[in-house]
C-alpha cells in the first residue's frame, strides 16, 4: 500500500501538467490500457490509451475517461483479471502506468479522429468487424485501429 500511495503521488506530480486529470483518471486508464495492451508494445499500449482520450475529446462519446471506459460493450478488457492497477506488478503492469502518464501529460501517438480499435483475431461480434472494416485506417502488431 505505500508503494501503491507513493506512486500515486509520483503520478500526480508527473499529471501536473496535463489539465482536468485525477490520481483516479491515472488509475483507470493504467487499468483499461494494461487490460486491452497488457502484453503488447509501449507503443501499443499508447495507442490504446490514445483512443480512450480520443473519445473522451469527442462530441459522440461521454466526456469523461471513467464513463468512456465503463460505457456499455466498448472494452472487453475490463471484465478481465488484467484490469488491474499495480505499480509492483510485471513489466505490462508498469508500462500501462507509464503510457497512461505519458498520455494524461498531452502526448498523442494517434490522430483525434481515431476513436477505436479491435483484434480481429479475437473478436467476438463477427457482425461488427465486417461492419466498421472500411472505416479501418491502420493495423498495428496487435489491432486494427479505426475512425468515426
Amino acid at each position: 500500500m505505500k508503494n501503491l500511495i507513493l506512486f500515486l503521488f509520483v503520478g500526480l506530480s508527473y499529471l501536473s501538467t496535463a489539465q482536468n486529470y485525477t490520481e483516479v483518471d491515472l488509475v483507470l486508464l493504467s487499468c483499461v490500457i494494461n487490460s486491452e495492451a497488457g502484453g503488447e508494445s509501449f507503443k501499443e499500449k499508447l495507442r490504446v490509451g490514445n483512443v480512450v482520450l480520443n473519445r473522451v475529446n469527442s462530441k459522440y462519446y461521454p466526456s469523461n475517461i471513467h464513463d468512456v471506459i465503463f460505457q456499455r460493450k466498448q472494452f472487453s478488457g475490463i471484465c478481465s483479471s488484467l484490469f488491474r492497477y499495480d505499480p509492483d506488478g510485471d513489466h505490462g503492469d508498469k508500462e500501462s502506468i507509464k503510457a497512461a502518464i505519458v498520455l494524461l501529460k498531452g502526448h498523442k501517438v494517434l490522430d483525434k479522429s481515431i476513436i477505436g480499435f479491435f483484434n480481429e483475431q479475437h473478436a467476438t461480434n463477427k457482425k461488427f468487424v465486417a461492419r466498421i472494416k472500411s472505416k479501418v485506417v491502420f493495423t498495428s502488431e496487435a489491432h486494427s485501429y479505426f475512425k468515426a
